[in-house]
């Protein structure tokens, strides 16, 4: 995972084993705006396929800490 801040709130989600094995076993990233919020930037998360770069959920950094967990869930092998 990249750019988690300790001080943020939902921040232990981020750093949890819950949240990080499935992302790391699927090669995906969370990536935190560390812009003001704006027309194009939402000023929350966005998650990434490490490989091809495709944003996955949260374009613009509209991904909040309660969607990642339930996207990884549901994409993650049975």
């Amino acid at each position: 995972m990249t750019h988690s801040d300790s001080r943020s709130p939902g921040a232990e989600l981020l750093t949890s084993p819950r949240l990080r094995m499935p992302t790391i076993h699927l090669r995906y990233r969370v990536h935190r705006s560390r812009r003001r919020k704006g027309r194009d930037n939402a000023s929350e998360f966005m998650l990434v396929h490490e490989a091809s770069s495709t944003v996955l959920l949260g374009a613009g950094y509209t991904a909040n800490l309660a969607t990642i967990p339930e996207f990884v869930e549901r994409e993650r092998p049975q």
